[in-house]
This record gives C-alpha cells, structure tokens and sequence, in this order.
C-alpha cells in the first residue's frame, strides 16, 4: 500500500487516468496468493485429518473399503468378502513383486480377522523377512518366498489332482524310473560276448610254461634239432 501511494503521489496525472487498474491488477494478484495458501493450507489439513482418522476410528476405514470390495465384487451385503478374490481381478502385468506383496498384506489382514493378534504379527515378521532376503538375492524371489510360508500367487499349478493323488503318482514315476534302469543295466551286461575257453587255454598254457619249466623245454628241442643235424652230417 506504501508502494501505491508513493506511486500515485509521483504521478497524480497518471494515477488519475489508469491508477485505478494498476490497483486492481495487483489487489487481484494478492487475492490469487492469498487463495493458493489457503488451498494448499486445507490440503495439509485434510492429510492431518486422515491422519488423525486412521488413529482415532480405524473399524469406519475397514468397513469403507469392505463395502467398495463387496460392490466390486457384485456380493450382497451380508455375504462375506474374500480379499483374495477381489486381488485378483486386479491387473498386475508384470509386476510379480507387487502381486506378491498383496497377498502377504492379505493374508496378515485374514490373521487379524480372525482374531489372532499374535499369528498376524509373527506372518508380518516372516514378510519382512522375505522382503530383505529379496534385497539380498537382487530382486529374486523363490529363497525369500519360502520364509513367508504362503502360496506363491505368481506361481502355476504344477499338479492337477490333490496332494494325495500327486504323491501316489510321483511314487508310481519314480519306481517305474528304477526298474526302467535296472532292465537296461541288465540288457547292457547281457550283450557283453563271452570270453574265448580256447584262447584263454593257450594262453594259460604260455603262462604255465613260461619260467623255468618254459626254458627246459626249449632247451631239449634245442638239443633234438643238434642231434639229428649231426646224424644227417655223419
């Protein structure tokens, strides 16, 4: 307002003629201010608000939510809602981690609503113990998964019968795999030609007469073959 007056006292002419919509330009400047602050002061206020909700009527939060699922759904109001089944309308894409996360928030969620307090919280320590063997194995998964002792939601079925079904059909595999190896290591040894009785003959024969049995032997042919060349010589 000082600045106004100084301005207008300086040039009475000119403040005169269009003073008065210099005036209004910056009174609608100040007005503009004075609504933005007061804007980003109620948005401050509304997050204190939800802040001070979220502690002081927590059951108003869960029923909320459980309506906008039970709309979701197409449930009727006194059927019950599983979380679980409304996360997987949800599109996750690509995003396993994240899809991951949903189902240990709602499994702990499912733990609290059923009044276990104590499991909810040790399920709420194995997560995140998971979420930090993740950080360690670089964003991988399948080791920090198993801490949680939850259903991999990413992961496909791998058998479709139940447990006891899958265990009599992996048994049934596995025997059938041993005797599958056993026929052919028997095949395989059957194949293998017999030894030669003759060969093994002679060449037991040269062993035997080899030493100093072999030498005699040689010696008397030796002495043979002398005699009669001198017989033939006389």
């Amino acid at each position: 307002m000082m600045k106004l007056l100084s301005d207008s006292s300086r040039n009475p002419s000119k403040s005169k003629r269009g003073g008065g919509s210099d005036n209004e330009l910056e009174l609608d400047a100040d007005d503009m201010e004075t609504k933005m602050l007061q804007k980003g002061m109620s948005a401050i206020r509304n997050l204190d608000r939800l802040k001070d909700r979220l502690e002081a009527q927590p059951r108003r939060i869960v029923k909320d939510f459980m309506t906008d699922v039970r709309h979701e759904l197409g449930a009727a109001p006194g059927d019950g809602v599983n979380l679980r089944n409304w996360s997987r309308r949800l599109s996750f894409g690509k995003f396993r981690g994240l899809r991951r996360c949903m189902e240990m928030l709602i499994s702990i969620q499912e733990k609290l609503e059923s009044g276990q307090p104590r499991q909810g919280q040790a399920l709420c320590i194995q997560c995140i113990k998971c979420l930090h063997q993740v950080i360690l194995s670089n964003g991988e998964w399948e080791t920090g998964w198993l801490l949680t002792t939850l259903q991999d939601p990413s992961e496909r079925r791998p058998f479709a019968g139940s447990t006891t079904e899958m265990a009599v059909v992996s048994g049934y595999l596995a025997s059938m795999a041993e005797l599958k190896k056993k026929v052919h290591a028997s095949h395989n040894l059957n194949k293998k030609p017999p030894a030669d009785s003759s060969e093994d003959d002679e060449t037991g024969g040269v062993n035997e007469a080899g030493g100093a049995d072999g030498a005699g032997a040689k010696k008397k042919k030796k002495k043979k073959k002398k005699e009669w060349t001198a017989k033939a010589v006389e």
